[in-house]
């Protein structure tokens, strides 16, 4: 195998490795999380068991179930509160929802789990036992506001994801493959990667200013 063939099985690996790792401890995160709360719930520690369903919807990796997991208890949380009137633990745990569905936004948008933690919000609101114990005087317009300020998202959109990912692809690729020449090399070949790497960080200094 050429040397360039060396080099580019090298980066291959590397970059298999790296995701590998990554994925897999998101995973045990998740598990972990999902175990913490289920012992919570069992003494009874609804804020504790909050916040560790909260850390299992925000593992996210390919093909780990913990994600949904978190978010199935988080939701089963907010809604038995709200049934014997909670409110305060029912908004807590659709405030857990809503925070990680907006902090694990990828390509194609906010988890769907999004929609219920806003329409959950906006009914404890409505219900005024969490709005300084009144009720609004036009139930219906002030749900209508609350789900259009829940509406809001100033998580970046998905060209700026799609312009950072192959930015930080580029940018890794380029500087890993400068590091991996040979002694020798050439100065042509020491700039193509440079020039790599720079545009990678072009790329992701753009996505950055998208928003």
């Amino acid at each position: 195998m050429s040397s360039r063939g060396r080099q580019s099985v090298a980066v291959l690996l590397f970059l298999a490795v790296t995701l590998a790792a990554f994925a897999g401890r998101q995973a045990m995160l998740g598990a972990a999380a999902v175990r913490q709360c289920d012992a919570q719930l069992a003494v009874g520690d609804l804020a504790g068991a909050i916040d560790a369903a909260r850390g299992a919807a925000e593992a996210r990796a390919p093909f780990s179930p913990y994600p949904e997991r978190g978010y199935s208890r988080l939701e089963a949380i907010a809604r038995a509160s709200e049934a014997r009137d909670d409110d305060a633990t029912a908004a807590a745990a659709w405030r857990a929802v809503r925070a990680a569905a907006l902090a694990t936004v990828t390509v194609g948008g906010p988890s769907p789990h999004l929609a219920a933690a806003n329409e959950g919000l906006s009914r404890l609101s409505r219900s005024a036992r969490t709005v300084a114990d009144a009720r609004p005087a036009d139930p219906a317009a002030f749900h209508d506001a609350m789900m259009t300020m829940l509406a809001r998202d100033d998580t970046p959109s998905t060209a700026s994801f799609v312009l950072l990912g192959a930015g930080g692809l580029a940018f890794f690729v380029g500087a890993l493959q400068a590091l991996l020449l040979a002694p020798g090399a050439s100065r042509r070949a020491r700039v193509v990667r440079a020039s790599i790497a720079a545009a990678g960080l072009g790329l992701a200094l753009l996505a950055y200013l998208r928003n």
